[in-house]
């Protein structure tokens, strides 16, 4: 039977209008480079510009490698069974696998406890039973206050970040000094639970710390320090 074309089954997809397409059309099993007439078909889906979802694994990638067996289907979510494989999270599939969703189909605890690999998926389901629950009557006073130190002159994306990360992170409090030049950059590009305010690194002194739960100094800080004291400058 003679095979379709790329175009030939364009046209077929598009007469259908689909609203998302599911691959299921190679597994975990994919050994060498993706034959005819899968390699067509990916091509399809690729250029249907449409939500992908895989199942177990986007077709082309190697589940233990990550690596594209010449052409592979760039899936938004990537639904394995049982446990993530391996090669989806590899950096090399990290433009292939979307998001990953592991579904249980009933492999024994024990056995999978047991299970030992060199690379680890971790989910918001792992993370949420380490942090403990708040009370509903908790305000903000109550989760410690962060003072971020950071910036200088064309490093404004760092403290913004941090500072971003801190409030996410759930800090109740967070500070973020930078030096007066950068200050109108980072406070307009701050979150509104973050209070931005400027600051001369050269005076810092045990008084500055006062107050504060804990101290981030990231990237930029020691930039301005050596600015002023090698050129002078403010």
């Amino acid at each position: 039977m003679e095979q379709p074309t790329l175009d030939e089954l364009s046209e077929v997809v598009a007469e259908s209008k689909p609203a998302v397409a599911v691959d299921g059309l190679l597994g975990t099993g994919l050994n060498g480079e993706v034959r005819e007439p899968y390699n067509t078909a990916i091509k399809v889906i690729n250029g249907l510009h449409l939500p992908v979802v895989a199942i177990d694994v986007p077709s082309g990638l190697d589940s233990d490698t990550g690596e594209v067996h010449g052409v592979c289907v760039r899936a938004c979510a990537t639904v394995t069974m049982g446990l993530p494989k391996v090669g989806l999270l590899k950096p090399a599939a990290t433009d292939f696998v979307g998001r990953i969703e592991v579904v249980d189909i009933g492999f024994p605890r024990q056995l999978v406890h047991d299970l030992r690999a060199d690379v680890e998926l971790l989910t918001a389901q792992d993370i949420a039973a380490l942090l403990p629950p708040r009370r509903r009557a908790a305000h903000k006073g109550d989760f410690g206050h962060v003072l971020i130190i950071a910036g200088a002159e064309g490093y404004t994306g760092a403290p913004v970040l941090v500072a971003h990360a801190a409030a996410r992170a759930g800090v109740g409090l967070v500070t973020l000094a930078v030096p007066q030049n950068i200050y109108p950059i980072v406070a307009a590009n701050c979150p509104p639970e973050v209070m931005p305010r400027p600051m001369d690194f050269e005076h810092l002194g045990p008084t500055t710390f006062a107050g504060f739960d804990a101290v981030a100094i990231v990237p930029g800080w020691a930039i301005t320090l050596r600015h002023k004291r090698w050129f002078g400058k403010s």
